[in-house]
């Protein structure tokens, strides 16, 4: 296994996975309303500042 640094052409996979573990692991927990406002652009977002 190779493990680096994240990059910016990770972000979309990344946003794609937080977003999808999310909705599959809090489902039934939190309300599906708010899970059905997850964005993957929103995640992208919040990556690419996390980066800056």
């Amino acid at each position: 296994m190779i493990i680096r640094e994240i990059t910016y052409n990770d972000v979309p996979a990344i946003a794609q996975i937080h977003v999808d573990t999310w909705r599959t692991t809090y489902q039934g927990i939190i309300p599906d309303k708010y899970l059905a406002t997850l964005s993957y652009q929103k995640r992208e977002s919040g990556w690419l500042k996390f980066l800056i």
